[in-house]
C-alpha cells in the first residue's frame, strides 16, 4: 500500500486569483512570495479531509469561487483530478457560486459552516466526508444545513 502525500499548491495573487485553505491539516507547509504574490504548498497524509475555496475575478464586477471539500487518496484508490492538488484526490463536495462574496449563496453558506464549527470547538476536517456530501446537497436544495450528529463527529459534545 501506497503512503505517499497529497500535495496541495495554493495561491494568493491580490486582485486576480486566489485558492486558500478552509480546513484542514497538513502534514507539513512551505510558503514562498516572489513579485507575483504568495505560494503555499501543503502535504497531506492519506486519508486527510481538507477543504479549498478558490476565487477567481473577470473584469471590474464579475468573480467566481469554488469550494471543494477533497480527501488525500492512498495510492490504491481511484480518485479524480483537482487543479493544483497531486496526485488526484477524492471529491466530496465541489460549489461554484458567482457573483459577489456575502449574497448567501452556496459557498457562503458552506464558509459560514465551516466557521460557525471552528468557533464551538468543532474541527471540520474530523466531520465525517458523509456530513459535507449530504449538507451540500441540502444547501443545493435551499435547505438549511443538517444537525452534526454523533456518528458525523464522533468525539463532538454539544455545549451546554
Amino acid at each position: 500500500m501506497s503512503t505517499s502525500l497529497t500535495r496541495v499548491l495554493t495561491i494568493d495573487r491580490p486582485r486576480r486569483a486566489i485558492s486558500v485553505l478552509a480546513f484542514g491539516m497538513p502534514f507539513s507547509e512551505d510558503r514562498g512570495a516572489d513579485e507575483t504574490g504568495i505560494e503555499t504548498v501543503r502535504l497531506f497524509s492519506p486519508g486527510a479531509l481538507f477543504c479549498i475555496v478558490w476565487w477567481r475575478r473577470f473584469g471590474r464586477r464579475r468573480q467566481h469561487r469554488t469550494l471543494a471539500v477533497l480527501e488525500a487518496a492512498p495510492g490504491h484508490v481511484q480518485a479524480e483530478p483537482v487543479g493544483n492538488v497531486q496526485p488526484n484526490a477524492i471529491v466530496h463536495v465541489f460549489i461554484d457560486q458567482y457573483g459577489p462574496a456575502g449574497v448567501d449563496g452556496s459557498v457562503d453558506q458552506l464558509l459560514d459552516l465551516i466557521q460557525n464549527f471552528k468557533v464551538r470547538g468543532i474541527e471540520p476536517e474530523r466531520v465525517s466526508a458523509r456530513y459535507w456530501r449530504r449538507t451540500a446537497h441540502r444547501i443545493l436544495r435551499g435547505l438549511a444545513a443538517p444537525e452534526l450528529a454523533e456518528s458525523d463527529y464522533p468525539k463532538f459534545e454539544p455545549n451546554i
